[in-house]
């Protein structure tokens, strides 16, 4: 099996047990054999051809175990092929015809090409990963391999759409719906977007809430809501896009992601910041409200003075007060509480810090922003909320500001 022809998986015993649910093996047979692995080529009791007939292949990896995985036994991995992944999802892998254009971005692992597929001319973004931006040269990192499970999974009208993935000789190519502009744009650009009135962030809010309903429906979590992240179509469609740091949920105990740091800090929730390793769809419900504030300030809600965890902390304090045994009864258990030394603040009153927002849309915000994660609303308890029910009603997609000339907003409104 050609390195070239294959995805592989760097890490240990819990990496690959992760990687089972991507390629649909039988997981009990293999995780097993990964816990007993000792250094033989395949470990004794362990039945080759289960591992050929899924595609796979045992091998021992280079180097330590991925950090965090703390299981005895060498550091193992798997390779797939990706006709077994197109086996497994069916018609997900469609094998489109495009045209390469200009890059139009570039990213962690590589870059992102405008393409233009062959029959139909429609617009797609090609995002190439390169191999070179490996820290294994042969492989792929996980994180790419998570992004095209869960969207091959995925079809909903506000989540980004996966068209194709296919092998290259400089690592893989993800074929993705193009979109025309994303909410970060559209926030910072005041030249083309010179005012976001209330129905406009409603209208916007409520497509956002909308597609993270669905992602939490299917027990999945982002874990890396930004507005870089929220993709706009030239019709006013907003898709969630980037999911290298998503993850299935449903384990209330399990423990997440030991060593690792996810969502963006100016996003990144409390808990997280201190040293939380169990929760759940409350840590995207904060990313949205920062994300809702960001929207109607035309700034960052929560900007630390420095770009370290201890400087977030203190501006989340600065804006929320500090945190009480009324308002968050067992902050003081989380694991990184004794690292800071966290000065008393007042609760101040968030009417005066944002006077611009109406009562029911500052109701809503401050249920999102809860210090406390068990007091923020659910997606669809956001989406039930006073906010999207009083006049005026949340402006259209179509009518959504966007930092684009006219002849491009209707250039890509053709092309749908």
């Amino acid at each position: 099996m050609g390195v070239r022809e294959h995805i592989m998986v760097e890490g240990g015993p819990r990496t690959a047990k992760a990687f089972f649910d991507a390629a649909c093996v039988d997981r009990a047979v293999i995780f097993e054999a990964a816990m007993e692995f000792k250094g033989d080529p395949i470990p004794s009791g362990v039945d080759e051809t289960v591992l050929k007939k899924a595609g796979l292949v045992y091998f021992r990896t280079e180097g330590p175990a991925a950090k965090g995985e703390e299981e005895e036994g060498s550091p193992v991995g798997f390779c797939a092929d990706l006709k077994t992944l197109s086996c497994a999802y069916g018609p997900a892998l469609c094998h489109v015809q495009f045209f390469k254009g200009a890059v139009v971005g570039k990213g962690t692992w590589g870059s992102v090409r405008l393409g233009t597929i062959e029959k139909s001319g429609r617009k797609v973004a090609i995002k190439e990963i390169h191999r070179s931006m490996e820290r294994y040269e042969d492989g792929v990192n996980f994180s790419v391999l998570r992004e095209i499970k869960i969207l091959m999974e995925l079809k909903h009208r506000h989540v980004v759409e996966l068209f194709d993935v296919r092998v290259t000789a400089d690592g893989l190519e993800l074929v993705l719906e193009y979109c025309e502009t994303d909410l970060k744009k559209v926030v910072e650009d005041r030249r083309r977007v010179k005012a976001i009135r209330y129905e406009d962030a409603k209208g916007i809010m409520q497509q956002l809430l909308r597609g993270l309903h669905f992602l939490h429906s299917n027990w999945i979590l982002h874990r890396d809501l930004k507005p870089d992240n929220i993709l706009i179509t030239a019709q006013g469609i907003l898709k969630i896009a980037d999911f290298g740091l998503a993850r299935y949920f449903g384990n209330p105990n399990e423990t997440l992601s030991p060593g690792m740091q996810v969502i963006t800090r100016q996003y990144r929730p409390p808990e997280l910041l201190l040293g939380s390793r169990v929760y759940g769809p409350p840590v995207d419900m904060w990313s949205i409200g920062c994300i809702m504030g960001e929207i109607r300030l035309r700034e960052l809600l929560f900007r630390g003075d420095e770009d370290t965890d201890v400087s977030q902390l203190a501006k989340i304090f600065q804006v929320l007060g500090t945190p009480t045994d009324a308002t968050w009864p067992w902050y003081t258990t989380l694991p990184d509480y004794p690292r800071y030394h966290i000065t008393p603040q007042p609760v101040p009153d968030l009417a005066r810090l944002l006077p611009s927002l109406r009562a029911e849309e500052l109701a809503l915000l401050q249920k999102l922003i809860s210090l406390d994660p068990n007091r923020r609303p659910t997606a669809e308890e956001a989406l039930d909320s006073d906010y999207f029910r009083v006049e005026p009603r949340a402006t259209p997609p179509i009518n959504l500001p966007l930092p684009l000339e006219e002849k491009e907003r209707l250039a890509g409104t053709e092309e749908r």
